[in-house]
């Protein structure tokens, strides 16, 4: 009898410790809105290598156009975008774009990479796909927000705007959280769901991708608009300040939603369809007067 009381009160434990772990987890399983995973595609899914790493992406609005390429945060994939690849507004004036990035949704088989530097060279990849004869919009949410800066620092050339979403910037705000260390300990990893771990593995690599980033800030000459929920209980809402100390308020805007938190890319729909309308349009207007 007490063999049967040891072991049931050891699968007991077990379960309450999984269950803590999973629940410590809870808000870095929302780092993207719920999305209907069955739902139908908007955009036609391609792959381009880039060096050793093939990226998928969705392609949807009309070739030709200016190219708007959008980044997911983490977990997540480009199903993040079906309602801004699917708006008829922008699928008309332009040339859609959503990544699934390195480790993530149909670009899983690569292993994920936190190291920044490898993000946005995979993913500046897909700006071959460019048709126009304009630089490209980057528009990143969350995580995606992090790296959409990475990509326009590096490809200065290439990118004309910039729209960060519910991002974090500041390396003092994005140290790693107790449960981001706790899911690292390798007792716990086989606990985690794949894609929570693989998110896992990004967060703990975001302060020191931040702090190298910080330097490339002052080179950005590009107009960059940031939205952020000043309820967001994922990215602190000081991180815009950040890049206010870093940018001209001729180039930067921010835009900020006192009761809105980190879904604001959903929540808001309309305004983040405004918002890409409005960069591209300060694209195509500096490219007519010579200033790109």
């Amino acid at each position: 009898m007490r063999f049967f009381l040891r072991c049931w009160y050891g699968a007991r434990l077990s379960y309450l410790f999984s269950s803590a772990v999973l629940l410590a987890f809870l808000p870095l399983s929302q780092g993207c809105a719920p999305i209907d995973t069955q739902a139908a595609s908007v955009g036609t899914y391609q792959v381009v290598k880039t060096g050793v790493f093939p990226i998928s992406y969705q392609v949807a609005g009309t070739q030709g156009k200016p190219l708007v390429v959008f980044i997911h945060g983490t977990p997540g994939s480009s199903q993040a975008f079906q309602h801004l690849l699917s708006q008829p507004q922008l699928q008309a004036c332009c040339h859609l774009i959503a990544v699934d990035r390195l480790g993530f949704g149909e670009s899983a088989g690569s292993d994920v990479q936190p190291d920044f530097n490898v993000q946005t060279a995979a993913i500046a990849g897909v700006f071959k796909q460019n048709q126009s004869d304009s630089p490209i919009l980057v528009v990143g949410h969350s995580l995606g927000g992090s790296i959409g800066a990475q990509v326009a620092i590096d490809n200065p050339d290439t990118v004309g705007a910039l729209l960060i979403i519910s991002s974090a910037l500041d390396p003092a705000l994005s140290g790693p959280r107790w449960y981001q260390r706790l899911a690292d300990l390798p007792i716990i990893k086989h606990m985690i769901p794949e894609d929570l771990h693989r998110a896992n593995e990004e967060m703990l690599g975001l302060k020191p991708s931040l702090e190298a980033m910080a330097r490339g800030w002052e080179a950005l000459d590009i107009p960059v608009t940031i939205i952020q929920g000043e309820k967001d209980g994922l990215v602190p809402k000081q991180n815009p300040e950040f890049a206010e100390q870093k940018m001209p308020s001729s180039l930067l805007k921010v835009h900020r939603f006192p009761e809105d938190g980190h879904f604001i890319l959903w929540e808001r729909p309309e305004f983040i369809v405004d918002q890409v309308l409005l960069l591209v349009k300060a694209i195509t207007d500096a490219e007519a007067s010579g200033h790109l």
